[in-house]
C-alpha cells in the first residue's frame, strides 16, 4: 500500500466499518517502521487491503477489509494465507487480530483459517459499545517441525 492507493482503500474502509480509520490514520500507520500494509488488486482496482504490525514474535492484523462487491469470493482467505507467509518470514510465533462480536462472517472466515478466540474484549468498539473478540492463530515453530 502506498499513499496513491488511499482513495480506493478509504472507499472500502467507509463501506466496511462503523468507525472507519481516517486517511490520517492510514498515513500514520504507513509511516511506522514496524508496520506493513498491502493492497490486493484486480487489474488496477484495489479490492482488498490489510495492515500488519510486528511486535516481538507476534504479527498483528490491525485492519483487513474486502470491497463489498468482492466479498464471499475467497479474497479474505487469500489475504490470510498471504499474512501467514509474511508472519513466517518475520519469524512470528503467532498472528492476532480483533473482530466485532456482530461480524459473524469474518469470525467464520478466521476460524476456517485456523484462528481461535482467546478473549472477549468488553466494549472494545466505543462508537457502538460492541464487544470484540481477540483471535489468535499459532504458527508452527520451524525448529520443532524439523525434529
Amino acid at each position: 500500500m502506498v499513499p496513491l492507493d488511499l482513495p480506493a482503500v478509504m472507499e472500502i474502509e467507509q463501506a466496511s466499518f462503523s468507525n472507519p480509520w481516517t486517511r490520517r490514520g492510514f498515513l500514520a500507520a504507513l509511516d511506522q517502521a514496524n508496520v506493513a500494509a498491502y493492497v490486493c488488486a484486480l487489474g488496477r482496482q484495489v479490492i482488498a487491503y490489510f495492515v500488519l504490525s510486528f511486535e516481538g514474535r507476534e504479527t498483528h492484523v490491525m485492519n483487513l477489509a474486502v470491497h463489498p462487491d468482492y466479498r464471499r469470493h475467497g479474497i479474505a482467505t487469500e489475504c490470510l494465507r498471504f499474512i501467514d507467509r509474511v508472519a513466517k518470514r518475520a519469524d512470528s510465533g503467532q498472528i492476532s487480530l480483533e473482530v466485532e462480536e456482530s461480524n459473524l462472517a469474518a469470525q467464520l472466515c478466521y476460524k476456517k483459517a485456523g484462528y481461535r478466540g482467546t478473549r472477549v474484549l468488553r466494549n472494545y468498539y466505543p462508537d457502538t459499545q460492541e464487544d470484540g473478540y481477540r483471535m489468535v492463530r499459532k504458527l508452527a515453530d520451524p525448529a520443532r517441525a524439523t525434529r
